[in-house]
């Protein structure tokens, strides 16, 4: 999934994408708010881009992700 909007900041709400089982990667914009637990139980869910580069997990990001 890539989402992409350069005219303003993306909102990913709580749990917008949860327990999407067969999601397995996620490219985010500079521009993005996550709420936390966006992407809680996406356990297929390995590669993550921000800002089109490849993320390590920081610890603000896995709060929102909740893998």
């Amino acid at each position: 999934m890539v989402i992409e909007d350069a005219r303003q900041t993306v909102t990913i709400y709580q749990n917008a994408f949860a327990y999407c089982k067969n999601l397995k990667s996620v490219t985010l914009p500079e521009n993005v708010y996550l709420y936390d637990d966006a992407f809680e139980g996406c356990t297929a869910l390995s590669d993550i881009y921000y800002n089109g580069r490849s993320e390590e997990h920081t610890s603000e990001l896995q709060s929102h992700l909740n893998l």
